[in-house]
């Protein structure tokens, strides 16, 4: 802790991969000074790679605006570890009947909702989600998905365009595409920031997901 917030070590069981058990280790922030008020809280998804641990300093500083936020390390990342699939193998798990990790690593944002919704001192009808390029897709697709969810805050992200071609992996890709759900956050706010210069994902491509909003 220091002057601001508290930091507490968390984690919830959320869906299996197949037979593989998943845990998400996740880091509360928790402002201090509001402890006889519910406070709005952010839950912040890391881009691919990152920890909740190389991002503490963004939930930090959230946290020092007066909100609480959870930052989690999504599957395949630091604490939490387990399977994260590449596209054309998640693809072929979800040809065989089985939940794709995808899809799983959505449910895992869902499932954070619910955990901060019963967490004393969190106002559960203030929550909203955030996440950087691979987590802010997840944060767009959950955010359409769970209307309860006050809003989206997507960091240098966009969806994937994926074309409506007669393809077997097309409903797959489809269905993991931001752009396939960002109209359904309406009318609550949908809020992309991105740098000019970005040279993974194009300005131009995160304004291509926006109009669709």
């Amino acid at each position: 802790e220091n002057e601001t917030f508290k930091v507490y070590e968390l984690n919830y069981e959320s869906r299996p991969f197949m037979n593989f058990t998943m845990k998400i280790y996740g880091l509360l922030f928790m402002p201090k000074g509001k402890e006889k008020e519910n406070v709005p809280a952010v839950i912040f998804l890391p881009g691919g790679g990152g920890t909740k641990e190389s991002r503490a300093h963004i939930a930090g500083f959230i946290a020092e605006q007066g909100y609480a936020v959870l930052i989690i390390d999504q599957r395949g990342i630091g604490e939490t570890g387990g399977y994260y699939l590449p596209l054309e193998q998640d693809y072929k798990v979800s040809v065989k009947g089985n939940e794709p990790t995808q899809h799983l690593s959505v449910f895992d944002v869902l499932k954070a909702f619910d955990v901060l919704r019963n967490i004393k001192g969190i106002d559960k009808d203030n929550i909203a989600v955030s996440g950087e390029s691979m987590g802010g897709r997840y944060a767009i697709i959950s955010g359409a998905i769970d209307n309860r969810i006050k809003g989206v805050i997507g960091i240098s992200t966009s969806g994937m365009h994926v074309k409506d071609e007669n393809q077997p992996y097309t409903p797959y890709l489809k269905s993991i595409d931001p752009d396939h759900y960002a109209e359904k956050i309406s009318p609550r706010y949908l809020v992309m920031i991105h740098s000019t210069n970005d040279t993974l994902i194009k300005i131009r491509s995160a304004e291509d997901t926006l109009k669709i909003a």
